[in-house]
């Protein structure tokens, strides 16, 4: 997550460098954020492909947790061929560089996620532990954002993208290898489930799960939202704070100070003693987020404070809402498959991130589109603003197809927010 965030966070606005000789850019963001898009669709396609090769790795008796050994090191090695052009590389250069990258990318994100987050339920004898994995995995989740908020504006501004790149890429795909030993069962036989016949059939049968699919909905909007502020966040720091790069720290380190605790104390607590179901915690989570994201489009008054202080504050006030939000992902989504039996948590993995990486492709095209218009007179400060809007748009819009989406028998069991 690491990685991938650092690459969501900065892609844009490393494209966006202008040559100090002519004040050309170095690829065009509204372009690069086309190309992303179609990146995305491309990686999410092969997701559910990728959930079925894992089900069928472990309908042969094998753990999932081997598959991480083929792919821990792929998406590194990525990062940095993304973060390689620079203005002295011919034009056609850049952006084979800029593709390849990103397919490489993907493909070692995907060859890992699939089986990693399954994990969560092979690594749990109970329902208990198996949200306690999820609460970690999304804590992991807020860990990595801060990490790549909070210092990398901090390295990048001492050396530049690509060294910044490679600093990350190293640590980060040698602690890929540690979730291998985690397995709290290694002397234990594995129980072998039988997939249903035919490649496709599986796939068919997580995407006729209308809950499954008002599952999808609801955290695709979450999702985008997350991916569209972290895009905008440079943005929002330069643009209507007044600040640099460096400062993109100063917002995304509230949040996690607000997020990471709420990860241990509010997850569980909320599902556990106040007896609330995911589904109210994450459409309320939602509701409220989607708040904020509609406040962060008028940052630039200093109402508390100073402007940056009054913009920290709002950050803090989102970290909860993030936390409950990714924390309650994973036992959603194994929820919702165990219903079907174990042989398909693969399958819905994968089709989890289908639709969670193609909206994502599209998010971040909306925001690589309105960060070219930003360089139309007029239109630098508006264009900021809008992508502060278009999240909370976007959580919104989740949580009305959620409701749109669940069948009636779900709603009669979870009837209000």
């Amino acid at each position: 997550m690491v990685l991938v965030r650092f690459f969501f966070q900065w892609n844009l606005k490393f494209s966006d460098q202008k040559s100090p000789v002519d004040n050309d850019v170095l690829l065009s963001a509204g372009l690069v954020g086309a190309l992303f898009f179609a990146a995305r669709i491309f990686d999410a396609v092969t997701d559910p492909v990728a959930g079925v090769l894992t089900d069928r790795w472990v309908e042969k008796g094998r753990k999932r947790r081997g598959l991480l050994l083929f792919s821990f090191f792929i998406p590194g090695v990525a990062l940095l061929l993304l973060f390689s052009p620079s203005h002295s590389w011919p034009s056609l250069w850049r952006w084979i560089a800029m593709g390849s990258g990103m397919i490489l990318f993907f493909i070692g994100y995907t060859f890992y996620a699939i089986p990693y987050w399954s994990l969560v339920d092979e690594y749990a004898e109970t329902s208990e532990q198996r949200l306690k994995n999820s609460a970690d995995l999304g804590a992991g989740i807020l860990i990595a954002t801060g990490i790549v908020a909070v210092v990398s504006p901090l390295v990048i501004g001492a050396t530049n993208f690509l060294q910044a790149a490679i600093i990350f890429a190293i640590p980060s795909s040698i602690l890929m290898l540690l979730p291998y030993s985690a397995d709290p069962h290694l002397q234990q036989p594995l129980a072998v489930a039988k997939q249903p016949e035919g490649f496709f059939r599986p796939l068919a049968i997580a995407l006729k799960d209308r809950e499954f699919v008002a599952i999808l909905v609801l955290f695709c909007g979450s999702q985008m939202a997350f991916s569209a502020i972290t895009a905008a966040a440079p943005f929002i720091a330069e643009v209507l704070l007044g600040g640099t790069d460096k400062d993109v720290a100063k917002l995304m380190a509230p949040l996690l100070l607000t997020a990471l605790p709420a990860s241990f104390l509010l997850v569980r607590p909320l599902r556990e003693r106040w007896n609330w179901t995911w589904q109210q915690c994450v459409v309320r989570s939602c509701l409220a987020l989607a708040v904020v994201y509609l406040g962060s489009s008028f940052l630039g008054q200093a109402l508390i404070g100073s402007a940056m202080t009054t913009a920290m504050i709002l950050f803090a006030l989102a970290g909860p809402m993030v936390a409950v939000i990714l924390g309650l992902e994973g036992e959603a989504v194994v929820e919702s498959a165990r219903k079907q039996g174990d042989e398909l948590l693969g399958v819905y993995f994968g089709c989890f991130n289908l639709a969670i990486k193609g909206l994502n492709g599209l998010s971040s095209m909306i925001v690589g589109l309105l960060v070219s218009l930003s360089h139309q007179p007029g239109w630098e400060t508006k264009s900021v603003r809008i992508m502060c809007m278009v999240a909370s748009a976007m959580l919104i819009l989740g949580v009305v197809g959620y409701y749109i989406a669940r069948p009636k028998a779900a709603a009669q069991r979870f009837p209000t927010a």
